[in-house]
């Protein structure tokens, strides 16, 4: 017996329906034939229907899917907006240079602000580095290049430059306020601690006299023998063949001081100082940035390296 046309499409089986004879007038081949039709327009034979397609999401490649040729559908490297469109993105905001320089100023703890008044000065860069030593304590926020110094005031300079850039073992230590060294300077003076501390240690900074004259200005003569005596840690004895110090006004100096400058010719704390000079002028008061300048370097430690260990040992402390 032979299924119905409603068996056949209810089995699902199409290549069991019978082959519709070509030139057939027959009525029921012809019912047949629509019925045919009709389970073929009805995706009998499989087809995906208009709404089966629509109701399907399309899936899009990500960034880093291939495609068939190989290469990336997209760059390597693609803008959060282009690939995040939905994601609420914050933008971080632009930090400069001279932020970052700020904020890395900041984070060096004890470091002072830079002087206002030693721009365009031939020893900035030692002033500068200095600073940074906090060699100039007692100073405020103007440094005053061109004024006067006093034997006080350079005296307590060249103790915190000492401390600053020199190794613990060259350290030096401030003195007890009692059994003064000198008769005309007393306690309450801010430079008395730090003149008696050099006095405690043995380095000849007053005179024969006994006094120490902290409020004089110092002359540049003067300045020297402090230095070489810092520098060394010696006595030098008057120098003879004063024509070897290659000034035109050597007879000038002090008899007493000759020896100190012949040897500042390998120290070069004058030439810091004053640069090159034909003319030393002995008896000339020294200014603040000249006496500064002499402090750049003891012996043979300076402050750059000085201020480099400082920092270093700044950046291990806060990784601490």
């Amino acid at each position: 017996m032979i299924p119905s046309i409603t068996q056949r499409m209810r089995i699902g089986s199409f290549n069991d329906l019978p082959a519709i004879e070509t030139g057939s007038t027959s009525p029921r081949r012809v019912l047949q034939f629509f019925l045919l039709l009709n389970f073929l327009l009805m995706g009998g034979c499989g087809f995906s229907s208009t709404s089966e397609q629509a109701s399907t999401p399309r899936v899009e490649p990500s960034p880093t899917e291939e495609v068939a040729d190989g290469e990336s559908l997209f760059p390597k490297e693609v803008s959060a907006a282009s690939t995040t469109s939905n994601v609420d993105v914050k933008e971080t905001p632009a930090v400069s240079d001279s932020d970052l320089e700020e904020s890395e100023t900041e984070e060096l703890s004890g470091k002072p602000a830079e002087f206002a008044d030693i721009a365009d000065l031939p020893t900035q860069k030692f002033i500068s580095t200095l600073n940074q030593l906090e060699v100039f304590k007692e100073t405020d926020d103007q440094f005053r290049p061109y004024d006067p110094i006093t034997r006080g005031e350079y005296l307590t300079w060249m103790f915190h430059a000492n401390n600053a850039i020199r190794s613990d073992d060259d350290q030096l230590r401030l003195a007890p306020n009692f059994d003064p060294e000198f008769t005309d300077i007393s306690a309450s003076h801010p430079a008395y601690k730090y003149v008696q501390a050099f006095a405690n240690a043995g380095y000849a900074v007053g005179y024969d006299d006994k006094t120490f004259q902290p409020d004089k200005q110092i002359t540049r003569e003067e300045m020297i023998v402090l230095k070489v005596g810092l520098d060394t840690g010696k006595d030098y004895k008057p120098q003879e063949n004063l024509h070897y110090f290659k000034f035109s006004d050597a007879d000038q100096i002090d008899e007493r001081y000759t020896g100190y400058i012949w040897q500042d010719r390998v120290r070069k704390n004058g030439a810091r100082a004053f640069g090159t000079v034909k003319s030393l002028k002995p008896k000339q008061v020294v200014k603040r940035h000249e006496a500064a300048a002499t402090l750049a370097k003891i012996e043979y430690s300076n402050s750059e390296t000085a201020l480099a260990r400082k920092i270093r040992e700044e950046e291990r402390q806060k990784k601490q």
